[in-house]
């Protein structure tokens, strides 16, 4: 039997579960019962989040069987279960999704390692990735094996679509981590006849920037908030100060809400934008390569128009919650197989 970990959602069932019982495939849900945003905004409360973490991973493995998968939709939920499955010495196939880890200090690198590491080899536990890209990197820097990942996108998140509706109104910027804000910052001081509305985690958060005066900025908002901030605006800006696969909640939401997306080219990223026909793609920190995009697209209806019908279809031709559970069950099929034949050998 499959498993589905998911460390928060909305009440109703998970689309993976929906998806899964469509397909005749069994499946059981767990989720962290009194989960907060709370605990992942304030320092002092990380502590209580990971031990909820420890809590639920642990139910799901007491309430599962030898080899029943265990789909983990966050990836520190995986960690702790392929550790606490260790502990406990049972047999489960841990699969953690879309692995997010960017290469840190030295000393942070190196704790990093060698918590991933010896789980990352060991024979139960596998990770997909957003683009095959990254395979190579994690490779080298946890010294693993190539059939341990599997690319799956992401896919959209909800079922509710907006019509295109155009308003002269804020640029739209915000996320949880990777934002490029220095570089914003200074594209934002060359236009300061447009309005941006920036929300930003504050632990992550440079406070020795200044901010210009044009700029909007909120920290630690609730999701509810955040997304009535991003639905009110004429186009959503997704700078990004790495290469890892971040900002695609925002991407994604903002296709469903039919919003102008300019978005920094990364690998994942390009999986969903193709420059000038499902938005626009910006160069990593060159503030005028932002300033050139949002000259090009803030007063242009037809083109916004254009890149928003295109990036609806395309996400939910390729990223629908239907696509992302066959290629799912397709990747437990594959572990399934990859197991049996080191079996044989």
């Amino acid at each position: 039997m499959n498993h589905i970990l998911v460390d928060w959602k909305k009440e109703g069932e998970f689309f993976i579960e929906k998806e899964f019982a469509k397909m005749g495939v069994d499946c059981k849900l767990h989720v962290i019962q009194n989960y907060s945003m709370k605990d992942r905004i304030k320092a002092y409360r990380i502590i209580f989040l990971y031990f909820k973490y420890l809590q639920f991973t642990y139910r799901a493995i007491v309430n599962s069987k030898d080899n029943d998968v265990l789909i983990c939709w966050n990836f520190t939920t995986s960690i702790a279960c392929g550790y606490l499955c260790k502990i406990l010495h049972k047999k489960r196939i841990v699969l953690g999704l879309n692995i997010i880890a960017r290469e840190r200090n030295l000393i942070s690198e190196t704790i990093r390692r060698l918590i991933f590491s010896p789980l990352m080899n060991s024979d139960n536990y596998y990770i997909t990735i957003n683009s095959s890209i990254y395979i190579d990197d994690y490779c080298r820097r946890f010294k693993v094996n190539k059939d341990k990942f599997f690319v799956l996108n992401d896919p959209i998140s909800t079922s509710e679509i907006n019509d295109f509706n155009y308003k002269e109104s804020y640029i739209f910027v915000g996320g949880e981590v990777e934002r490029d804000w220095e570089t914003l910052f200074k594209a934002c001081e060359e236009i300061p006849q447009i309005k941006f509305v920036c929300i930003a985690r504050k632990k992550y958060f440079n406070q020795s920037l200044k901010i210009p005066g044009n700029v909007e900025l909120h920290f630690d908002t609730d999701h509810d908030t955040f997304f009535n901030f991003m639905r009110n605006s004429s186009i959503v800006l997704i700078p990004l100060k790495s290469q890892l696969p971040t900002g695609l909640i925002v991407l994604l939401e903002s296709a469903l809400m039919q919003k102008p997306v300019i978005a920094t080219n990364t690998p994942s990223i390009a999986n969903y934008i193709e420059n000038g026909k499902r938005g626009l793609l910006i160069e990593q920190g060159n503030p005028k390569d932002i300033l050139d995009k949002i000259n090009i697209l803030y007063n242009n209806i037809e083109l916004q128009k254009s890149v928003t019908t295109n990036l609806l279809s395309y996400v939910l031709t390729n990223h629908s919650h239907e696509s992302y559970s066959k290629i799912l069950l397709e990747i437990i099929e594959k572990i399934s197989v990859q197991k049996s034949n080191k079996n044989l050998k």
